[in-house]
């Protein structure tokens, strides 16, 4: 999560690196096709839903991260991606602690809700 935070905070990182919309033909030139940012192909490729259902079930001490991800990723503003993160990480700790699995079913919605934002 740390090398795509820094990917997104310093977009020097990618100044030498092109991201081209998917949908250009293969052998085509992708002159015509919209160039992409990091954020962009991370939203796209469902890595932040993975995120989630990652912090769900293994829960982590310091959200910090996942914050920053949501506010690059997610509507709103800095106390709803903090309070989203924080909620996320201690739904995953109740089920922990409590030594029962958590079940996908639960995972999955909470990524709809997350992706839907």
């Amino acid at each position: 999560w740390g090398q795509w935070c820094r990917r997104m905070e310093d977009t020097r990182l990618d100044q030498d690196v092109r991201y081209v919309e998917e949908a250009v033909e293969e052998g085509a030139e992708p002159e015509g096709a919209s160039q992409l940012s990091f954020a962009d192909v991370f939203v796209r490729s469902g890595a932040l839903e993975e995120c989630v259902a990652s912090v769900l079930r293994q829960p982590v001490a310091d959200d910090a991260e996942l914050t920053f991800l949501f506010s690059h990723c997610l509507e709103g503003d800095a106390v709803l991606h903090r309070r989203l993160a924080d909620g996320l990480r201690v739904l995953g700790e109740a089920f922990k602690d409590s030594a029962r699995p958590i079940p996908d079913e639960f995972v999955e919605q909470m990524v709809v809700v997350v992706g839907a934002m």
